[in-house]
Order: C-alpha cells, then structure tokens, then sequence
C-alpha cells in the first residue's frame, strides 16, 4: 500500500519538474504542446485551459500514473545562454521545493503516525527547519527574480549552474561509494516504507536527488542542455562531440546503477 503512495509522491515531484520546464517556456513565449502525468500510452483524460496556458493540453495516463513529461517546441539551437539556463535549470529549481515540501510534509503527518517506527526518528533528528529555509529563500529569489533581470540571471545563469559542479562531486561520491541507484533500487527501498510520512520523506529525498541529477553537465540532462546552449554559439564543432560523450557516459552510468541494484535480487533466487 505504502509503495503506491511513495511511487505517487515521487510522479507528483517529477510532474512539479516537468511543470517548472514548461512555466518557464511560457514565460519565454515558446509554445508548451503538452505536460502530461504518467507514461504517455494506452487511453488518456485531457483537459486544454484557456487564459495564460491557452494552446497546452494537460493530460493524465491512468493506466502507468508513475511519472511526468512535456512536450514543447523549444529548440537549443535557437536559444541563447541566458534563455536556456532559465528553461533548464526551472526543472531542477521545482524538484528541489517539492522535495523540500514533502520532508516538511512528512515532519507534520509523522506527528499522526503511532506506529514508532524508525522513519518518525529519522525526520525528527534532521527536522524540517532547513528544508523550509530553502522554500523561503528560494521563493524569495524568485519573486526578486521576476522583478529583476539581474536576479533571474544570476539565479539561473550563474547560481544554477555552480551547482551543477556540486552534483558532479555528489556523483562522485556515490560512485566511490557504490551507492549509485537506479530506478529499481528506488522502488525496491520505496517497497520497504510503512507509513505514510515515511513516504513523503523518502519521496522528498528522492526529488532533491532529481534534482541535483537533473544538474550534471552531461548531455541529455538538463544541466548538460544549459551547456550546450554555450558552446552552440562559442565552439560549435565540439556540439556533436559533447553529445555522443554525454550519452555514453550517462548510458554507462545508468548500466552500472542497474547491475548494482538487480545483482542482489537475482542473487537471492540462486
């Protein structure tokens, strides 16, 4: 019961990701076609609003709700920098307030919980004060941003990407560690959460890690895409290069999460 609702907070941080992307496409003036919740296949509920969203279709896919896209018609190739990182770096941004919101939320539901379990010690020892400093701060440049380009370029253009270098030593990290997860190592300690707050808070770690994956200077990722739009325009022969390398790299990232997380499984049945 419990991992449902872990998977579903988890699609509701990535459709917060999603959402981020495609406000910030809007904002530009850059068409937003569709920003869907669940794996885009078999029947689906849309729904196509009219006023500052006018031209979206929003759209549900019951059969598979675990997970969050968008479609739009942004090109890389005809964005500058500063354009780009607020595009890319608005999906990070999302992930990282609804991961700090859900911990919050799961510091509050776990005062409901009397079960004593271990997910209740854990939220009380690190406490939701940093996590709600974050949200504050964060929605103070925000609103400091929309009055000020030079608040929005440094938050996007400069600050953002700085933490790209911080995701790049976190990856590390995991490495040396051999901790790097994949999707199946998430769902198999999501598997694992017995109540409801711990299922917030385990949702809410796992979207500030999307986030800062989301942020590493590698081609498809979002931090990678920010990149791209620099040497577009600055050193265009090395464009397909840092493409072909970024994909390999990330393929190779994901194989190894993978064999980490199903080697353990297929062990027990041997």
């Amino acid at each position: 019961m419990f991992l449902f609702f872990t998977l579903l907070f988890i699609s509701l941080s990535l459709l917060a990701h999603e959402f981020g992307h495609a406000d910030a496409s809007r904002r530009l003036g850059r068409p937003v076609v569709e920003l869907g919740f669940g794996l885009p296949f078999g029947p689906s509920f849309k729904w196509k609003p009219k006023g500052k969203w006018a031209g979206t279709v929003f759209s549900i896919y019951p059969l598979c709700p675990f997970g969050a896209f968008i479609r739009n018609e942004m090109d890389v190739k005809e964005t500058n920098y500063h354009d780009g990182a607020f595009v890319f770096g608005a999906g990070p941004l999302a992930s990282f307030i609804a991961g700090w919101a859900l911990q919050i939320l799961a510091y509050g539901v776990g005062f409901a919980d009397h079960t004593g379990i271990t997910w209740q010690k854990v939220i009380a020892n690190e406490g939701f004060y940093f996590p709600l400093a974050m949200i504050a701060v964060t929605f103070l440049c925000l609103k400091l941003a929309r009055d000020s380009g030079f608040i929005k370029k440094l938050l996007f253009s400069y600050i953002l990407p700085f933490v790209s270098i911080i995701a790049t030593v976190w990856l590390v990290q995991l490495l040396l560690a051999g901790t790097l997860t994949s999707i199946i190592g998430i769902t198999n300690r999501a598997g694992e959460v017995s109540e409801l707050s711990g299922a917030m808070y385990f949702a809410g770690k796992v979207s500030v890690a999307i986030g800062l994956g989301a942020l590493l200077p590698l081609y498809p990722m979002d931090g990678g895409q920010t990149f791209l739009s620099v040497i577009q325009n600055r050193v265009p022969k090395f464009v397909e290069t840092f493409k072909r390398y970024g994909i390999m790299i990330f393929g190779l990232l994901v194989i190894f999460a993978v064999q980490h997380d199903i080697f353990p499984i297929i062990a027990k049945y041997l």
